[in-house]
């Protein structure tokens, strides 16, 4: 042991080592042991604390089971249940615990799916078993909706109508099943069910009639055409894409209905004559778009085109964003309507979208004309119609132009952030209020009396000045005549902005 330097020499003489290294002696670590603070035995989400004495400039290793644990401190939390031992270890040697200590972690129930899964139709009188596997350790409480309903076991015959599920129980807490279960229950044969059909029972090539039938919860059906049972067709509503003859059954847990009255669809025609139109007007702005509809019957697929050019074909409105000459015609598997209709659309030019820039605490539009500003709700601001506004809160703000023909243009958002707030500080003044109505307060640093206090507006004039009398730290500046608006106070050689804003 001791403190090593080194020395190099040649001819030209000797230098010492710039840093010295020591070297003390060890001993090797002492056998640790194990104590534990708190049962050695608990349930699932509990734990208890392992610790072995520190040991001066020992490394801790902690095994579960013979696998290293990721912690290196002398006491540990445990959580999952095992045989612990722990090793510490210094630079001459490393020692484990001579005994291990074991952890018993006592699981929850499992959580379990109950069978079968879903809803389920009975009829009065009937029962579904339900079943979870059997789980060892446990007690079983099978519930209908949050009240008991069976017994102590794994199996359970329902019969009443509602949501099962099931909640096993042991000495460390609860868990419920994964699923529920609903059973519905009838206690009577369907109503026989009636068909509307819509639009009406003409039916094109190509088309479709909807049949529909009232629906039933919990109730499926069946529909026929001809007589013959179309497959998996089970709803209220079906798509009749053939003439023939449609008839519907209902069915629930207790039976069969008897079979509907019949809806015949046959030949249709082809469309009737027809209009395109828009509302109010056919003159839209062009930053703006216009809704052409084709007053057509159900069925009907339009074509539509612009200038002679076809566009789309489909639906029965469209939205346009130019000017031209817009018509449409329509069809359907029986023929085409009589004639084409036509629109004259026209496109108003919109002004010049507006652009928004900060000067000197002013907002600035960079258009002039027939303006309104807006807040950040878009709510127009009373009487800010000028070129400039003056914004007295934080938030986004708009300006709007409206051109001679009545269009607008909307600039994008500004987000302007008022940057006088009261009692901001500067080379050690104070101003308050800020916003102020008709006076605020300024407190000057000590021995600033004879020092003058300007008040500016934002284009540089001088509004007013006062000074500081002898003695005095504080100076109340008077500006009832002074309009609303953004100013600079100006002391010392630096500037402060200041909001005056009548109540």
């Amino acid at each position: 042991p001791g403190l090593y330097t080194v020395i190099l020499s040649n001819a030209c003489g000797t230098v010492t080592s710039s840093n010295a290294v020591e070297v003390i002696s060890g001993q090797a670590p002492v056998v640790p042991t194990i104590q534990h603070t708190g049962p050695m035995t608990f349930c699932e989400g509990g734990s208890v604390t392992l610790t072995t004495p520190p040991q001066q400039g020992a490394l801790y290793s902690w095994f579960v089971n013979g696998q290293l644990l990721p912690l290196s401190t002398y006491s540990i939390q445990a959580t999952i249940g095992g045989s612990y031992t722990v090793s510490v270890s210094n630079a001459c040697d490393t020692l484990t615990s001579a005994t291990s200590v074991n952890v018993v972690v006592n699981p929850l129930p499992p959580a379990v799916q109950i069978s079968p899964a879903g809803s389920h139709n009975l009829c009065l009188g009937e029962s579904l078993e339900l079943s979870i596997p059997v789980t060892p350790a446990v007690s079983y409480q099978w519930k209908l909706g949050n009240n008991p309903a069976g017994p102590n076991s794994n199996v359970f015959n329902a019969s009443a109508e509602g949501e099962y599920r099931i909640i096993l129980a042991n000495t460390c807490g609860t868990t419920p099943s994964l699923n529920t279960v609903f059973l519905n229950v009838d206690s009577l044969l369907p109503a026989t069910p009636s068909i509307t059909p819509q639009p009406g029972t003409a039916l094109c090539p190509g088309g479709y009639v909807l049949l529909n039938a009232a629906p039933v919860p919990y109730q499926i059906f069946s529909w026929f055409l001809d007589g013959v049972q179309i497959p998996n067709q089970i709803n209220p509503v079906f798509q009749a894409t053939e003439w023939g003859v449609y008839t519907v059954r209902g069915e629930n847990a207790c039976g069969i209905s008897e079979f509907s009255d019949t809806v015949s669809t046959g030949p249709g025609e082809a469309p009737d004559s027809f209009i395109i139109y828009s509302p109010g007007t056919e003159i839209f702005c062009e930053n703006d778009s216009l809704i052409l509809t084709a007053q057509v019957e159900f069925g009907v697929s339009v074509r539509w085109y612009k200038d002679g050019e076809f566009l789309e074909e489909g639906p029965s409105q469209i939205a346009v964003y130019q000017g031209g000459v817009y018509s449409a015609d329509c069809w359907n598997g029986c023929g085409e309507a009589d004639g084409t209709n036509t629109l004259t659309v026209t496109m108003l030019p919109a002004p010049e979208q507006p652009a928004i820039t900060e000067e000197n605490g002013l907002l600035v539009s960079s258009v002039a004309g027939e303006l309104q500003w807006l807040d950040s709700l878009m709510v127009p601001l009373d009487g800010e119609n000028g070129q400039t506004l003056l914004p007295f809160y934080d938030g986004n703000y708009y300006v709007e132009i409206t051109g001679d023909d009545g269009c607008v243009s909307l600039s994008e958002p500004y987000l302007y952030l008022v940057n006088a707030i009261k009692g901001v500080l500067i080379k050690g003044v104070s101003v308050f209020p800020n916003p102020a109505d008709s006076y605020c307060v300024v407190t000057l640093p000590i021995r600033s009396e004879g020092k003058i206090i300007q008040l500016f507006s934002v284009d540089g004039k001088l509004i007013r000045e006062y000074l500081a009398g002898s003695g005095r730290t504080t100076v109340t500046l008077n500006f009832d005549d002074v309009s609303e608006g953004l100013y600079l106070i100006r002391f010392d050689g630096v500037s402060e902005r200041l909001i005056i804003r009548r109540k």
